[in-house]
Parts: C-alpha cells; sequence; structure tokens
C-alpha cells in the first residue's frame, strides 16, 4: 500500500511523495518547509540552499556614482558581511546543510573601511599603510571563512568567483582540488 498508518490512525504520504511536493512548492512554500518538522526541513534544505550567493562588498555603478549616503552603504556591507561570516560558519559546522549546497557564487567587489574611504583615498584620517593593513585583515578574514566552508562542500557542483576585487588564493584553489571532487564547473578570475 502507498499509505503509511501512524498510530493515530491518519493516513501519511511516503517519503518519497513528500519529496516531491517540496520540490514542486513555490520558494515561499519551501522556506516555510523548514519550520515545519524535522523531516521537512531535511527535504527542503537542498531546494533552499541548493544555490548560494555570497555578496562581499558593493559593486560600484556604471555612473561611478554611489546612490546610497556613505553612512548606509557602510550599514548595508557591516549587514551583509556578518550574514555572510555566519552562513560561511553554519556550512563549516552544520554537515547537513554543507551537504545541500550544490552551486556557490562568490561576488566580491571593493571594500570600503569606513564610511566613504577607499583603500587609496588621500581624504582619508587614515595613513595608506594603515588602510591596506586594515582592508588585508578583513580581506583575509572572508578568504579563511570562503576556504573553511569549501573544505566541507563535497556536493559542489559549481564554483563561479565574480566581482572586480579580490582574487582567489592558491590556498583556496588546493581546498577546492582536494574537498569538492564532484564539481563541474569552475569560474574564477
Amino acid at each position: 500500500r502507498a499509505l503509511v498508518f501512524t498510530t493515530m490512525g491518519r493516513a501519511r504520504l511516503p517519503v518519497e511523495l513528500w519529496d516531491l511536493v517540496v520540490c514542486t512548492a513555490s520558494r515561499t512554500e519551501q522556506r516555510t518547509c523548514l519550520f515545519v518538522s524535522k523531516l521537512f526541513h531535511d527535504l527542503a534544505l537542498p531546494s533552499v540552499f541548493g544555490h548560494l550567493t555570497l555578496h562581499y562588498g558593493i559593486p560600484l555603478p556604471e555612473d561611478g556614482f554611489y546612490s546610497l549616503p556613505s553612512g548606509e552603504r557602510r550599514q548595508k556591507y557591516d549587514i551583509q558581511f556578518r550574514r555572510n561570516q555566519e552562513i560561511l560558519n553554519h556550512i563549516a559546522s552544520v554537515p547537513l546543510f554543507a551537504q545541500a549546497i550544490r552551486e556557490l557564487v562568490v561576488c566580491w567587489y571593493e571594500l570600503y573601511l569606513a564610511h566613504d574611504e577607499h583603500i587609496d583615498d588621500p581624504r582619508s584620517k587614515l595613513s595608506v599603510p594603515l588602510r591596506r593593513s586594515r582592508y588585508l585583515q578583513i580581506s583575509y578574514t572572508i578568504l579563511d571563512g570562503i576556504e573553511g566552508a569549501l573544505s566541507h562542500l563535497h556536493n559542489l557542483r559549481s564554483l563561479s568567483w565574480c566581482g572586480e576585487a579580490y582574487k582567489v588564493t592558491p590556498g583556496i584553489v588546493c581546498t577546492i582540488a582536494s574537498a569538492c571532487t564532484r564539481l563541474r564547473s569552475l569560474r574564477i578570475p
């Protein structure tokens, strides 16, 4: 029989059918399934987090001017940075979450250190060496987080690295080669 009966006498669908239901549900319904039960969470996880995009920095618009004031840009960047670091830590600490991710896109644009301070901005109150040091510290924190997460992404099928800033490090390339054995598509600068 296709139906399985619980102790309460109610009929429930086999897991395979629930999997089909969750896969064909809308994105909003799939996210809701994450909070219904462990079964629904496990079924919805690959659909919701199968494709993950991490944004670092804020891309410069074509006209060369930002529409957001510098304080709002900085706030947006800080929120984005914290959220991405939490996601990378979650990948490294929760194997089920790491298994769900099949495609990763890293978009890395110019990072700003404080308000409108570009790394080479002569108007900055910080010295150029100090600005470069802070920029490198932030960059290495991000790169270490990405490398740590990649070492747990054994089901990763596609990795794209885009943007106009920081390049992939040799450590990340070695991690990709050793941990991401199912990778079929790799696009890095």
